[in-house]
Parts: structure tokens; sequence; C-alpha cells
């Protein structure tokens, strides 16, 4: 019959009383009946067991015996000193601290252990559950048939568990713990128990060093990391590491900093969460902090831009790093992501989530039922309790909202006994929260010390938002009412114009709107600070108006009026000649002139919609033909200079045959001849100054400015196409395919890059690096653009990625090139194309006898001549090839396929061996960290502006134009107009000819048609101004006969003697550097700097003159608008009194339209 000793001197500091403490005998299993017992082997540990207890009994410890009470009931166990319940399923569902410590020592199956290591704080104190592990293993130290052991086995494991998980919770908390603790050692090694003595003891020493043990499972399958962008063209693009670096990239070590925060969270930490002790909870704060620091990051970032088109890339950029996360299971950024999306500063953003591709939405969908909190976020739960077992980060905020529910939710005692349901269910949360942190990516994804470094930078360094401040700043970036509809569903349309940008046409849904408002919405730009221009087609009035101004001051006469509105910053009105319903005029047009003079060609197409180049004049000197993409600060612009448009179809004038014209040209500038083939017929194509020429069989076939000029070339067929940019109607030239040698066309790019800018800008195929736009490690900035396209797509991630139709891809390479526009399934057929058009290899042929031992070398010696071979490249090829073999090893990283098929022919020359090239290269691109050179600055070759000169210009071109500005000046039916039309906008125009810009009451006005009936009833001098250039061209009369007799009109002379033929050479270039003095053109510049100005005798008798054809034109405007009114009124009715009213009207509006062209 089984006893307990009961010894009744035990003191419980605690309860600061004296409680027993009972131990469990058999009168049989004494010292000395132990040893008499032939059932019994006597070891050494059990004798020394048997041995420290008899030294202690006879010390005078008191024990008395009591017996077991063997009563029972159906659901209840009771013993001495526990007690327990349990359901029908054998589960405890309540019981006190001793009975709950006897039957996890007794039966582990019930898995009641870590649960009540877990939470045995919220019920007793850490002493009682240490007496109540120790009584039990005393009691099993009294036997070593299995049952004993095992009960002795789970007492140490549950102190090993507990010291490991709950330490941090009671060591500040309960001092007399290290006694019992060691009171515990010493007891197990007075009994012997060395190997469980060492294990509690290196256990308790280690939580009491800080030194921590972490237990995960190791993967096998690593990924390759992935490379920010500006490693690898070599230097930096952009500030924010979100923008350098790819979707995957940045979702694996967002995934790497979440797992990391989530594997230190520990147990307790979430225990004390759920009892409100946060303060205490670092771990969990830390994670929190980074989620909603990252979720402010990327709504400060969205909620910064202006632009529309760029916040619809930001979204996009974020839905696939959200759809990456959730591939690697990373739940908890994949909720900062769409919760993000839920707020009401980012929902509102309506025009930005209508722009989103297909594919964004499609992510979208997928993953927006995480986000629901239906039937307790089921979706959630299920795609997570879905890959346990593989490396996750779960959602944070739902481990610690089922864990506070089920502790607030449920009564920890009942009574006396505790409530041990609540317990196993807050154990089942805290088991898997174990499990999870088991499963790591640290052999999945390789982590970037640096990339986490500036994502953690980018998510604390953010100043927190409120959800007011971030309010706020949305209504600003897209407000509330949007002044835009679609064009088709309105009548009205205006296209904007905002230098720098391209042109949108839009329309307005409420005219009230504001153009600073209608510019902001439409191209994101903020022309508060900018002058608005409005240019009408046709012959409606030119206007200058504020930017506050609503749309609805647009009038808008005629129906098919287009209408430009412009925005300019800083404006100079320039004197400008051009055609204007087919009739040369002259006027003054408001430009900008720190803008290149293509991004104000919106502007001039108002006027004119001939094709036409521009012509520099200054001090009425031709000077030649200007680059469209210089300014006019750049070509040293002056108040006295003129823009004279001419048509492009007038350059042929004058050029002819190929022998006669390289003698004249041969002295110019720039002047290159280049020979190919054209259906078989030879082709010559001549470069003079800023223009292409283009020679069939020795006779010219088109004239191509450089600028304006297209150009596609085949470096797998060997042609080059000439035609013109954009759509101008140029019916005169058709498209020119010319077979050239592949280094006569790099020759010919490089020329054209020499002389122009914009070529220099958007060449690419066939180009040397130094010749056109590059960043500072020589890498090209149109090549440096493909590639970035290249890196963020979704098709770069294939294995056919490379396989590409050269038709698709010659087809879409004017758009590239010319107009920045790609698609992202194109960039590995430009890609390739660009190698191939550089005509030499990117590995260098001189190691050819090298590479042919190459599979018997070494490591070392491979990577010794590989480095060699890179080291002896040129200084053209070297950054393309080292390039190229960065992009291989990006491709790799996706795909682990290292020699696509075909670019072991682009790298390597004359190798007998096709597959000994594959080889080498993919070596190389596993290799290339420790192969390729550094990426070194290198000083940008910086464009130098040509000034225009006149050595294309032929001797009749130029005489031609002096003889179009002479006639532009004249009166005119077209030069009324076009003064009326820029009314508005001029800042000057002569008092005199406010006259004629007065309406008068349509009832006095006589009726006028200023159509083509006009011409009937114009006089011979009328009708001889109405001359166009192509009228100039083919009068019968030659050029320097015309320019002459306009000329002496002007000044006053006559000559009895005109050129019946063409003059010489020397005679026409002589000629042309006398121009028609015409009358000055108003400028914007102020009377005193007229009068400061300096007069020579020729100029005192150009402003004699001009003066008199003012005088003659006022005079003639006068006598127009006074027969107007007499006409109009007859004498019977002058004096009535509505005829008075009429006539103080008109005068009140003739004199403010003195004081307006008074206004400086």
């Amino acid at each position: 019959m089984s006893h307990l000793l009961y010894d009744t001197t035990h003191f419980n500091h605690l309860r600061n009383e004296t409680r027993g403490t009972f131990i469990c005998v058999k009168p049989s299993e004494t010292l000395m009946g132990y040893m008499l017992s032939p059932r019994n082997f006597v070891s050494e540990q059990r004798f020394q067991i048997r041995l420290s207890r008899e030294v202690e009994f006879q010390r005078g410890k008191k024990f008395t015996v009591a017996k077991k009470d063997t009563k029972t009931t159906l659901n209840v166990i009771c013993t001495e000193t526990g007690k327990i319940e349990k359901d029908k399923d054998n589960q405890i569902m309540k019981g006190n601290v001793f009975g709950l410590v006897q039957a996890f020592c007794n039966d582990e199956k019930n898995g009641s252990m870590k649960a009540f290591v877990w939470t045995y704080t919220g019920y007793c104190t850490t002493e009682e559950m240490l007496r109540s592990m120790f009584l039990n293993h005393d009691v099993a130290c009294n036997d070593d048939n299995k049952k004993s052991l095992l009960v002795r086995a789970r007492v140490v494991s549950a102190l090993k568990y507990w010291i490991e998980n709950i330490w941090n919770v009671i060591k500040s908390n309960e001092k007399n713990v290290d006694d019992i603790m060691y009171e515990f050692l010493k007891r197990l090694k007075n009994y012997g128990m060395t190997r469980e003595h060492d294990l509690i003891r290196s256990c308790y020493q280690r939580v009491m060093d800080g030194v921590e043990v972490e237990y995960f499972k190791t993967q096998r399958n690593i990924e390759f990391s992935i490379p920010m962008f500006s490693d690898i063209v070599g230097h930096s693009i952009e500030t924010s590491v979100f923008n350098l670096l790819h979707p995957l990239e940045y979702a694996r070590q967002v995934t790497l900093i979440t797992s990391d925060m989530f594997r230190r969270i520990k147990l307790y930490e979430m225990l004390m969460w759920s009892n409100s002790e946060k303060e205490s909870c670092q771990n969990i704060m830390s994670i929190q902090k980074f989620f909603n620091g990252l979720q402010n990051h990327f709504t400060r970032m969205l909620l910064s831009e202006s632009r529309v088109e760029k916040r619809i890339k930001i979204v996009e950029r974020l839905m696939q790093i959200a759809n990456y996360c959730y591939t690697y299971h990373n739940f908890d950024t994949v909720l900062c992501i769409m919760l993000l999306f839920g707020t009401s500063a980012i929902h509102r953003l309506k025009r930005t989530f209508e722009g989103l591709n297909q594919e964004t939405q499609d992510i979208m969908k997928k993953l927006k039922p995480l986000t629901l909190p239906d039937n307790n976020k089921e979706v959630l739960r299920a795609e997570t309790n879905k890959v346990i077992g593989n490396p996750m980060v779960p959602y944070i905020g739902l481990i610690l909202s089922d864990l506070t529910f089920t502790n607030f939710g449920n009564k920890t005692k009942e009574g006396d006994l505790i409530n041990f349901a609540k317990c196993r269910q807050i154990s089942k949360i805290l088991e898997q929260v174990v499990f999870m942190h088991q499963q790591t990516y640290s052999q999945l994804i390789v982590s970037d010390i640096n990339i986490r470094a500036m994502i953690l930078s980018d998510a604390a360094l953010e100043l927190t938002m409120s959800d007011k401040e971030s309010y706020e700043l949305s209504q600003r970036t897209e407000p509330k009412v949007y002044s835009l509809i679609p064009p088709e569903k309105s009548v009205n349309r205006y296209t904007l114009h905002f230098p720098g940008k391209r042109l949108k046409t839009v329309s307005v849904s409420n005219t009230s709107s504001t153009l600073l408002q209608v510019f902001y919405d439409a191209l994101g730009v903020d022309v508060s600070k900018h002058q608005i221009y409005i240019f009408y087609t046709g012959q409606s009035i030119n206007e200058s108006i504020s930017p506050n101004n609503p749309v609805n001051r647009i009038k808008i006469v005629e129906r098919d009026t287009e209408v430009v509105v412009c925005a300019l910053q800083k404006v100079m009105y320039v004197n400008i000649v051009l055609e204007y319903n087919k009739v040369l005029c002259q006027t003054t047009i408001p430009l900008d002139p720190t803008l290149p003079l293509e991004y104000l060609n919106p502007i001039l197409q108002t006027y004119t919609s001939t094709a036409s180049y521009p012509i520099l004049l200054k001090s009425n000197r031709v000077c030649g033909c200007m680059l469209p993409s210089l300014s006019l600060e750049e070509i040293e612009w002056s108040d006295g200079d003129t823009i004279f448009l001419i048509p492009i179809r007038e350059l042929k004038n004058g050029l002819g045959e190929l022998d006669y014209d390289s003698l004249r040209f041969k002295s110019s500038r720039f002047f290159s001849t280049f020979t190919g083939t054209f259906d078989g017929k030879r082709a010559d194509v001549v470069i003079v100054d800023v223009m292409v020429l283009v020679y069939i069989t020795e006779t010219l076939h088109s004239v191509f400015p450089i600028e304006t000029m297209s150009l596609r070339y085949d470096p797998w067929g060997g042609t080059i196409e000439f035609s013109f940019l954009g759509k101008e109607n140029i019916e005169v030239y058709q498209n020119v395919v010319i077979e050239m040698e592949n280094h006569t066309v790099r020759e010919l790019m490089k020329r054209i890059c020499q002389i122009s800018k914009k070529q220099r800008k958007v060449r690419l195929i066939g180009t040397n690096r130094f010749y056109v736009e590059s960043d500072t490690t020589g890498i090209p900035v149109r090549l440096e653009k493909l590639i970035n396209v290249m890196y963020l797509s979704k098709e770069f991630t294939r294995m056919d990625f490379f396989d590409f139709d050269r038709k698709d891809i010659l087809g879409n390479l004017k758009q590239f090139e010319e107009d920045g526009i790609i698609e992202p399934k194109d960039t590995a057929g430009i890609f390739v194309c660009y190698i191939k058009s550089l005509g030499e290899p990117l590995i260098s042929s001189d190691h050819t006898k090298h590479f042919i031992s190459f599979d018997f070398l070494d490591r070392e010696d491979r990577i010794e001549l590989l480095k060699r071979a890179f080291h002896e490249l040129t200084e053209t090829i070297r950054p393309i090839s080292v390039l190229v073999v960065k992009v291989l090893s990006l491709f790799f990283s996706f795909t682990k396929n290292p020699a696509p098929q075909g670019f072991s022919d682009l790298l390597f020359d004359n190798l007998p061996d096709k597959g000994l090239a594959e080889r080498i290269l993919t070596y190389l691109v596993l290799n290339a960290e420790s192969i390729l050179p550094t990426m070194k600055t290198e000083e940008n070759h910086l464009y130098t502006p040509f000034l225009p000169s006149v050595d294309f210009l032929p001797n009749s071109t130029i005489l031609q134009i002096n003889s179009g500005i002479a006639i532009s000046n004249e009166p005119s039916n077209a030069n009324d107009l076009i003064y009326k039309k820029n009314s508005k906008i001029s800042p000057r125009i002569t008092q005199d000819l406010a006259r004629s810009f007065i309406e008068t009451p349509r009832r006095h006005a006589p009726k006028r048609n200023l159509g083509r009936t006009d011409s009937m009833f114009m006089t011979n001098s009328q009708k001889q101004s109405q001359l166009t250039m192509a009228t100039l061209s083919d009068s019968e009369y030659p050029m320097s006969s015309l320019s002459t007799n306009i000329n002496n009109s002007f000044t006053g002379r006559t000559s009895k003697n005109t050129h019946k033929i063409m003059p010489s050479p020397t005679q026409s270039r002589l000629a042309s550097s006398q121009l028609i003095k015409s009358p000055p053109v108003n400028t914007p510049s102020s009377r005193e700097e007229q009068s400061e100005s300096p007069f020579n005798e020729e100029s005192k008798l150009q402003v004699l003159e001009s003066k008199k054809f003012e005088s003659k034109r006022v005079l003639q405007i006068r006598q127009r608008f006074e027969s107007r009114s007499g006409q109009s009124t007859p004498k019977s009715e002058r004096s009535s009194p509505r005829n008075v009213e009429d006539s103080k009207e008109k005068r009140n509006t003739f004199q403010e339209a003195l004081n307006f062209f008074q206004k400086p």
C-alpha cells in the first residue's frame, strides 16, 4: 500500500506561511528494504538517491504518513493535492495547479505541458509551478521503472522549455526563482543525475547570459539575387530603391526583412501583448512600426506625384510587388499594400485606378479578398493555413487579434479550478507561431544588406502623416472636381501645349474650370507662374490670358477651328515671315527663347500648314539654316533678328547635278559623301551644313534637313531608309531605301550625330557611343532606357525572351528611336539589333588562339584570360561589352539560362567551335563579378551648338528669301488679317494701326468678302503683294532682277540695267550679302534701348524709309475708316440720339484700343 510522506516544516516564501510537501514512498522501499529486495538492481544512481533521502530522514526531518484516498467519480479524479476535469474526448477542461502538472507529467499525449507552461502566469506564481514540478520529479525518483523514468524526463523537458521560452517574463518579477532553481540543481547533483543537471544548468546559464538558440528548417532551392538597375548601368538615375530595384527583388528583400522581424518576436511577447502589456513587446512594436512606415512611404510617394501617368506606374509597381510577396507567402507585406488602397486618401484617386492595365487589375482582383473581414477573415485564414509548413510571414495583426480575443473572451478561473480549455486555445495559436518560426528563407533568398538598409531607411525616415493630412494632400493631387471629359463627348476641343511635353487634346466638362486646373488635370504641371496664350487656326483673334481665368474665356467662333492653349514662362516676341493664307506675311509671335525651336512648332502650325524650315536673318542678312533643336539663346538671338520659314519643297531650287553641286559645296562645313545603291543604281548621300542630299545616278532626288529626317537602319539587311519625321505631307519626297556597307552607315550616323543635337539625342542603332547622348559611364541614354524597360518587363523572366521576329523589330524601331516609345516585347530584338549594328565582336578576336584551349585551363587561368580580353578592348566598345554581360547575368538570375541562343556569335569572332563559344559565354556569365572591370566615370562629350551658315543655301534661294521679306511688308489683305489675328498678343503695334482693328456696329459696317473674290478688285500693287514663294520661284524673271527692282523701290532709286541671266557664283555671293532694307518689325525692345543704340547713315536712312511707309499705311487706314463711317450713316440720321450714342461708343472703343497698344 502506497503512502505519502508529508514534510510539515516546508516554508513557502511567496505565501509567507508553512506548507507541507508530499513525497510518495512504499514501506518496503526504504533504503534497507530496497537493498534486500531480490527484484531490484542496485544501481549507483538509485543507491545515491536512497542514501540521500535516508540521510535527510536521519537528520531529524519529521515525516508523517497519510493514506491515499481511493474515492473517485465519473469525471473527477481526486488525489491528495491535485484535481482535474476532463470532457468526453479525454481532454482536460479544468483543474488546479498540482493536478495539471501531474497530468502532463503522467501523460504527454494530452499536449498539456506547453499549454500549462505558456499560460501559468495567469493563475499561479512561478514558485508554485516549480514546486509542483519538483515534487512530481521527487516522486518519480522512487523507482526506476519506465513510468517513473518518463515522468522524470518530462519534468526536465518542461523545465528546459520553460527556461528557454518563458524566463524573460518572470526574471524581473520574481527574485526567489533563482534560489529555487539552484536548490533543484543541487538536488539533481546529489541524486547523481549528472546529465539532467548539466542540461538544465547549460540552458539556465545561456539564458542568463542572453544567448539565444534558433531552430529552423534549411532550404536548398536557392534563388539568385537580382541586382539593382544602378549596378547594371554603373550609376544611379533614381534616388529611391523603390524605382531602382526590380519588383521581384524588392519583394524578396522586404520578405527577408519582415521574416527576420517576425522570427525575433518571442512567444511571451505575444502573451504580454494580449494582456495589454505592450510597452515590453519591443519586437512586436518593431514589425508594426515597419508595417506602418512602409505604408506611409508608399502613401507619400503616391500622393506627391502630380502626374496621373506617374501615379499609375507607381500603383502598377506596387501591385507587382504585392503579387511577388504573395508567391513567397509574405502575407504581412501583401496586407500592407492592399490595405493602403483601402484608405480614404488613396481610394478616392479614381482617375489613377481607371488607368491601370488589365494585368494590374487582375492582380488586384485576386488579392483583394485577403483584406475582407467577412467571416472573421476567412479567406486570409484559409490562405495562411494552406501554406503552413513552408517559409512564410503571416499577418501579425491576425495572430495578435486571435490571442487578444481568446484571452479577454474567456474566463481564466471558474471557481477554484483553472479554465484549461482557454489555455489550450492560446497554446494552439502559439504552437503555430513556433512552427512558422522554424521555416525560414535563409537558404531560399539571398540577402542583400545594402538593399535592406535602403528599404528600412525609406520606412523609418518618413514623417508619419495623419489621416487628415493625407486626405488633404490627396485632394490637392487629384481634386474632386475633374475638369476633363473624353474629347469625343464634346464639340469643343482644346490642344494643350506645355513645351517639352507631348500635345494633349482635351475637352472640358465644366467651362468654369480654370486653365490652371485643366493643365494640372491633363498634364500634371503647375502653370501658375506661366502666361497662357490662346492660338486659333483660321482667322480667329489670338489672345493672352491668365491661368486663373476660366475656360469659357476661350471663344471658338468657327466650328472647325483648332485651339492651341500654350503655357510659356519666359516670353520673347520674335519676328517671323511665313505663309499665311498662302500669302507671305510678316508678324510677331511670342516664343520662349530658352526652349528649342522645335518645341514651339505647335504655335507656328496655327498660322501655316505648309511644311517649312527656319532660316535665320540677323541685321537684315541671311545667316543660314537653323537647327530646330537649338534655342534662340543658343544661337545668340537679338531683337532685330527674323526667322524666315521657307517651304521645304523650295530647298531643292538651285540644285541638280552631283558634279556641279559638289564643286560648290566642297568648301562648306560638314561636307561628306557616302556611296550606296538604290534599286541597283548608284546612290550618293551628301551632307552639306545641316542638310542631307540624296543623289540617284548623280541627279538630285531628295533633300532632307537633318533634324526633320527620319532614319531606319537594318543591320541584318545592310539598308538605311531616309524619310521625314512626323506626319507632314511633303508630296514631292518619298522614302528612300539605300543599300550601304555597315561601316559606311556607321560613318554616316557619326557625322549626323556630330551635326544635330536632336539626332544625337534620339539615335542608337549604328552609332558610336562618343557621338550620342551618354551618361556618366559612357552608356548611351537610349540604350539605358531600353535596358530599363527590359529590366522591369515581365517578359524578361521567360526562357524565350530573345526569340523575336526581325520584321516586327524593324517596324517598331522608328517609334523607339524617334518617339521614345517601346513595348517590353520588343526590347530583346532592339537590344540584339544594336549589338549587331556595332560591326565588331564584343570580345577581342586577338585572344582566339588562347580561347581554343579554354577547356583545359584551371579557374584562375580562365579568369585571368577573360580579364585580359576585356582590358584590351577599345574605349569605344568596352563599356558596351560589360553592359551586355551584365544583362545576360541578369537574364540568368531569372531563367537560369546563361547563354541565350545567338549571343555567342555576337560576343566572339573567329572561334572554330560554336560550342566552345557558348561554354566560354556561360563561364563568363556565371563569374561576371570576378571578371568584369569596374565601369569608370567618364566625361560626357558635350554638344557644341553651331551657328547658322549659308553654306547650303544656293544664291537663288537667298535672293528668293530677300524678295519674300520685301513682299511680306507690302499692304495686303493677308497682312491685315494677321495683324488683326495677333492684335491681342503683340506687345506693341503702332497706335495708328489700332484703327484697323476696331469693330464697327454690324448695321453700320459694309459687307466685305475676304475670300477669293477680293483678288478681282485688287490693284496691281496689291496683286503683286500676294506673291508666294512658289510664284517667286516660277517667275520668268531672274531672282536677281526681281531683288534689284524691289531693293531700288524701297531705297527710292531707279535701276536702268537689270540682270537677265543668272549671275556667276562670285557675283551672287556678293549680291546675297546686300539684303533688302525692309521696314522694321515691331519688337518688344524698349524705347530707351532704341534711343541709346548708335545709328549709322544706313540705319538712319532705313528709319526714314520705314516712317514714310508707315505714314502712308496709316493714311490709307484712316481714309478707309472714315469712308466706312460716312457711308454707313446718312446725314439725316447723324443727329439722332441713338446715333450719337453709337458714335460715342465707337469713340470709346477706339480710345480703349489706343490705350491697349500704348501699354508696354
